[in-house]
């Protein structure tokens, strides 16, 4: 089931006078369940098109969509709501409150989406296992190795069940065998929950692990590599 939909999407930048086109038309479609990477030189538009799938930004032209609906449509307000309910985000540099223990990060996106204390326990309590953090999991992420705090990224992605979970550069932080260690279980995660997984990145070792490989050069999609066996 096709869940985002690209169409001839651009996006262009202005700084007074001068206009930098980030993306030039780009197609592109992700089906429920695929574990996907966008791949491709620095300056190249990866991050700018996982901000617009993200609702972070808006496109200078073309269309959107998200289950079928034309998010370019939408008002900021709207997008915010979109964003908060159906897109988990993983950043390269975590992005956790370091005040905050790793079980209230994870419980944290609940709150807006006003879940009752009861179920937000059960769901917190069931993916801290699932992720490996039940021996730290009333530490602050300010204590725990780079490692547990991307896990805590994880789950807080997860938690609210979203349609896609958006990975900018998720191993860059880490050395190479807690990188692994982070992609394989997003790996497990994609296959036993069908967690949709996109990527931007530079690691060979991630791009691996991709069942779909697209690369982006100067705002366009050059190609597709498909690992599925």
């Amino acid at each position: 089931m096709k869940i985002v939909e690209l169409r001839d999407v651009k996006k262009i930048y202005k700084t007074g006078k001068i206009e930098y086109e980030a993306l030039k038309g780009v197609d592109l479609e992700i089906n429920k369940g695929e574990f996907m990477a966008i791949i491709g030189p620095s300056g190249s538009g990866k991050t700018t098109l996982l901000n617009l799938i993200g609702c972070l930004d808006n496109t200078t032209s073309g269309k959107i969509f998200l289950e079928g609906e034309d998010i370019t449509s939408l008002k900021p307000k709207d997008l915010t709501e979109l964003r908060r309910k159906k897109i988990g985000f993983i950043f390269q540099t975590f992005n956790l409150m370091p005040v905050l223990t790793v079980y209230e990060n994870i419980e944290f996106p609940l709150f807006f989406n006003k879940v009752s204390s009861k179920i937000r326990k059960e769901r917190v309590e069931s993916l801290i296992e699932e992720l490996g953090l039940d021996n730290v999991s009333r530490h602050r992420v300010s204590d725990i190795s780079g490692g547990q705090q991307q896990r805590t990224a994880i789950g807080r992605a997860l938690i609210k069940d979203p349609i896609i979970v958006l990975a900018d550069e998720p191993t860059g932080n880490l050395d190479s065998e807690t990188g692994m260690k982070i992609i394989e279980l997003m790996k497990k995660l994609n296959k036993e929950r069908g967690v949709t997984f996109l990527f931007v990145t530079h690691d060979l070792m991630v791009m691996s692990y991709a069942e779909i490989v697209h690369r982006l050069r100067d705002g366009k999609i050059e190609n597709e590599r498909c690992n599925r066996m």
